[in-house]
């Protein structure tokens, strides 16, 4: 009876090498679809100072809580990219120019076609959400190169091709969504999508 013990942990030994393997990989595809995020019990967790939010496109993403611009807390009706000045890419009203809020609970979600309701920092109402460029219309967006600003940031872009790299100011009144953070981070989102939905793509 005395080797019960070690008979049972040869037992399980495979499977706890498959279980680490497994975490190990999700840990990985973590930090590669969000820079920074962090994996607990196998669950990602975004970085410190971002609120995690489903996205009916891109399964979850980070709301950053602070404005990339003052560093200090930014307005509550944000879009994911680019990450700390999302608020500049909120779908609006073409008449008003005031935001078109949606309801992230609800099917359909109330957002024109090539955005998806995105939950918000604050509750405006009965709705909790606005609109933001879905992955679609992200990865078709023209890349925004701001490289002659002396305060511009690196920043990854999709091509119609490939990943590249540019500068970013966020000081620029003209941004958009197709902005990364890292390489990985872009050809997860673009490359990798497209690889399995070339109907999509249109950017070419």
């Amino acid at each position: 009876m005395r080797g019960l013990p070690f008979l049972l942990l040869l037992l399980l030994l495979p499977l706890l090498l498959v279980s680490a393997q497994a975490d190990d990989a999700a840990c990985e595809e973590c930090r590669v679809h969000w820079p920074g995020s962090a994996c607990i019990r196998g669950r990602c967790r975004c970085p410190p100072d971002t609120l995690r939010v489903s996205s009916s496109s891109m399964q979850w993403v980070c709301l950053a809580i602070k404005d990339i611009i003052t560093g200090e807390i930014g307005p509550p009706l944000t879009c994911p990219f680019p990450e700390g000045a999302g608020y500049k890419v909120v779908y609006r009203n073409s008449s008003s120019s005031s935001p078109v809020f949606c309801d992230s609970k609800q099917s359909p979600q109330g957002c024109p076609r090539g955005y998806e309701c995105i939950r918000s920092l604050g509750f405006i109402g009965s709705s909790d959400g606005i609109c933001c460029p879905d992955r679609d219309t992200q990865c078709e967006q023209p890349i925004l190169d701001h490289s002659e600003d002396a305060d511009s940031l690196p920043r990854f872009g999709y091509d119609g091709a490939s990943c590249v790299s540019f500068r970013w100011n966020p000081n620029r009144p003209s941004t958009n969504s197709n902005n990364f953070r890292t390489r990985e981070q872009c050809e997860h989102y673009c490359i990798n999508y497209f690889k399995y939905k070339p109907h999509l793509l249109t950017y070419r």
